[in-house]
């Protein structure tokens, strides 16, 4: 959580100032779990619970580099479970012709607030991912979006233990505006998220787990306002 509050604090920092920002972005919303597992070492659960939403806010700073940061947050009915993912980062519009936008960037993504079967775990890496906004109408939109953080330049821990791991997002969606600064918007978002080769502790053993997954298939909408 306090991850969350230096990235909210970051992004209306960067709005303040009105001198170089030329467009802003803010969006949230509450999503519905279509399928939520983790697994440790092979063994599957269901999560279970609706406590599950996104928020956004992106900047555009400079002709065609944008800032722009994400927390995904979801909760379960009982304390074995829930995972908050953060990203921050910057991108760059490569093109923008007749609707249609493309953006390659990167930044740093990681877990804040998460227990995977009751256990803490933990960890950041860079990220790269690719973006893209379709004009449809005037006040129809759709957006695509995906990320890959390899483990590059990160760490991971698992209950204390340091291992590996990555993350993949994918997220897309159809905007409806309904005035230049008010909008909706329904989307769906999959998230896949695995920690592995965890190192031994000084006795040799790996404190019982060699593999942690988390994978989340989300539906929902919300709102986008722009400035």
């Amino acid at each position: 959580m306090k991850k969350l509050i230096v990235l909210v604090v970051a992004l209306a920092a960067v709005f303040a100032m009105g001198s170089v920002v030329s467009a802003a972005t803010v969006d949230g919303l509450f999503m519905y779990k279509i399928s939520e597992t983790y697994e440790v070492d092979g063994e599957k659960t269901d999560a279970e619970g609706f406590m599950t939403f996104d928020i956004g806010a992106e900047a555009e700073l400079y002709p065609n580099i944008v800032v722009d940061g994400r927390f995904l947050f979801s909760d379960s009915d009982d304390d074995d479970f829930g995972f908050g993912l953060y990203q921050a980062g910057a991108r760059y519009r490569l093109m923008a012709e007749n609707g249609v936008e493309v953006h390659l960037g990167g930044g740093v993504a990681g877990l804040t607030g998460t227990k995977v079967d009751g256990r803490d775990l933990t960890g950041f890496s860079v990220y790269g991912k690719a973006h893209a906004n379709i004009e449809l109408s005037p006040e129809f939109g759709l957006y695509a979006e995906g990320s890959y953080a390899p483990g590059l330049l990160g760490s991971f821990n698992f209950d204390d233990l340091e291992g590996s791991g990555q993350i993949m997002r994918v997220r897309g969606g159809v905007t409806y505006d309904f005035t230049d600064m008010i909008g909706l918007q329904v989307g769906l978002s999959y998230t896949d998220i695995k920690v592995d080769d965890f190192e031994a502790e000084d006795n040799g053993n790996n404190g019982g787990a060699e593999e942690v997954k988390i994978n989340s298939l989300l539906g929902g909408a919300g709102v986008v306002i722009r400035f």
